[in-house]
């Protein structure tokens, strides 16, 4: 089968570039409309490819039938319909196609995460890990290791966070797996001021509701945001998976609160 390169890799999911597989026997008005489609997502017509994608994951042949439905749950994902999303790209990742399988299995297990399920994100960006090489699967390590930190599987994180470091030469991406091996648990921020007196003022606030959820006193954690001014930040608990910090904001009941990243300093 002669084909057209198609944009892989687990951290280009998001503006993947898609480009139609066309067999040799391929309908041309069908390679012309998965064309279409393709054109249609990477200009941002999330639905529209999605629609026209739909349509070919039915009628096209079978090379085409699974690029379809991958690009059905692409865009599916895109518009928020993660259910849809998992359908889809759950059949994408069936094809004998084995880069195919690995892009479907990364924008699977990426969905997964966004819809809290940790282990099944976990399980299907490990997959697409042993059909990727290089960076492909160092990013696919790496966000199957973020979800295995949010289980509270710190062992098996860290496993595939040194691995993931070891299969790139992207310092960016180095930089960014050891800032993850440093990550601890989680905490729960009710604030970030550049004032430490705004601060100290919020924590003394907070003191009584947190010491009655057992979450212990408030605590003032040095920082600096994007732009290097200093922060304060107000923070409440330590948690060691993130539902469990999920459960204590919605217990402290401020819709403020963020779930953060506790990290070793």
């Amino acid at each position: 089968m002669k084909g057209m390169q198609r944009r892989a890799g687990v951290g280009a999911t998001a503006g993947l570039v898609l480009l139609a597989i066309v067999g040799c026997a391929a309908s041309p008005a069908r390679s012309q409309r998965l064309a279409d489609a393709n054109a249609a997502y990477r200009q941002g017509q999330h639905q529209q490819a999605y629609d026209q994608a739909v349509g070919l994951a039915r009628t096209g042949s079978s090379a085409q039938r699974d690029e379809a439905a991958y690009l059905a749950g692409m865009s599916a994902k895109q518009l928020g319909r993660r259910a849809e999303a998992i359908r889809y790209l759950s059949r994408a990742a069936r094809s004998s196609d084995r880069g195919l399988a690995a892009d479907a299995l990364s924008g699977l297990g990426l969905t997964y995460s966004e819809d809290g399920r940790y282990a099944d994100a976990a399980n299907a960006l490990l997959r697409a890990a042993d059909r990727y090489t290089g960076q492909d699967r160092a990013e696919a390590l790496f966000y199957a290791a973020v979800a295995q930190q949010k289980l509270g599987r710190w062992a098996e994180a860290r496993d595939n966070l040194v691995t993931a470091r070891a299969a790139s030469d992207n310092p960016a991406f180095i930089r960014q797996a050891d800032q993850q091996l440093a990550v601890t648990g989680y905490t729960l921020q009710i604030g970030a001021f550049t004032d430490p007196a705004n601060a100290r003022r919020a924590a003394q606030a907070a003191a009584a509701r947190a010491l009655a959820l057992r979450l212990g006193a408030p605590q003032l954690v040095a920082a600096s945001d994007r732009y290097r001014r200093r922060l304060t930040l107000v923070q409440l608990g330590r948690f060691a998976t993130f539902d469990s910090a999920q459960r204590a904001r919605q217990a402290y009941g401020d819709p403020q609160a963020i779930v953060v990243p506790l990290a070793r300093r």
